[in-house]
């Protein structure tokens, strides 16, 4: 797993940040590491135009249940980091998606968490933690195989629960679980930048079907359109968006009326370019 991350960081610094150094080195934690307790999962956050990738804290909450029968136990380190795809496509170039889909990483990403308690396990230990959306986990390994097993992993969560007590070297107080996921169909569905444009080409689906007539889904935002949208128009042809496209620094208006051949199976994502230099009026 740790192959992947690095895999997946260097594949975004080579391929678009050719003059950067890779940022990231492996993010499993070891034993005696000094952790943060960072309450919101963390994320990488990629400028294109300046050529660099950050690591920034998002607004979504690290959510667990931990119970144990040590008293005074509880978690004084806390990591929980994932790097999603399509947040990086959302306003990237054109050529950097179809780079991203050649290679397989749409939809795509992979999840670390971190934990580090202020005593060791004790047979009977429990902990879940909830990932930030649903995914469908494809690989996937942890710490501690002989001090915890996994009593669930789902789309949605993993929960442990620790079977031997011991003083096992290297993971006798900490936790660490790295997975690799492709995102399921409702995460897709449910992208937080698209729901305001599905909102309005819905309404604009149902004034065209009452009236018999054209009508115009209105919408303002900064990101790529993805494969499902374009079909979505492409089967609608009473229903026109009109995006109110802003990119580097620049407004444009982007006019797609539907019912015409807009969606491609082999490009799932249209990036700003894109839709400039084939739609701006």
């Amino acid at each position: 797993m740790k192959k992947f991350l690095k895999k997946m960081t260097a594949w975004i610094a080579g391929t678009v940040l050719a003059t950067m150094p890779v940022l990231a080195s492996a993010l499993v934690v070891h034993a005696y590491e000094i952790l943060p307790m960072n309450q919101n999962w963390t994320t990488y956050q990629v400028d294109f135009e300046n050529e660099r990738i950050d690591m920034v804290e998002t607004t979504k909450p690290v959510t667990y249940n931990f119970s144990s029968s040590i008293e005074n136990q509880k978690i004084i380190g806390l990591r929980a980091f994932y790097v999603d795809f399509d947040d990086v496509l959302a306003d990237a170039p054109q050529e950097f998606i179809d780079r991203a889909a050649s290679s397989g990483y749409i939809h795509t990403g992979m999840i670390n968490l971190s934990l580090v308690f202020s005593n060791s396990f004790v047979e009977g230990d429990t902990l879940s933690i909830n990932f930030p959306y649903p995914i469908q986990i494809n690989d996937f390994k942890y710490n501690g195989e002989e001090q915890w097993k996994i009593t669930n992993l789902s789309a949605t969560s993993v929960s442990f629960i620790c079977t031997a007590t011991g003083d096992f070297e290297g993971y006798a107080d900490w936790i660490a679980l790295e997975l690799q996921y492709t995102k399921s169909a409702s995460a897709l569905e449910d992208q937080f930048w698209f729901i305001p444009m599905k909102t309005q080409l819905n309404i604009a689906a149902e004034i065209a079907s009452a009236s018999g007539k054209e009508a115009v889904a209105e919408v303002s935002g900064n990101f790529a359109l993805s494969y499902e949208i374009m079909k979505w128009l492409e089967d609608h042809p009473n229903v026109t968006l009109k995006y109110n496209l802003t990119y580097k620094e620049k407004d444009y208006n982007i006019v797609i009326k539907g019912g015409q051949k807009l969606a491609n199976p082999e490009i799932p994502w249209y990036g700003p370019e894109y839709l400039i230099g084939k739609f701006s009026k």
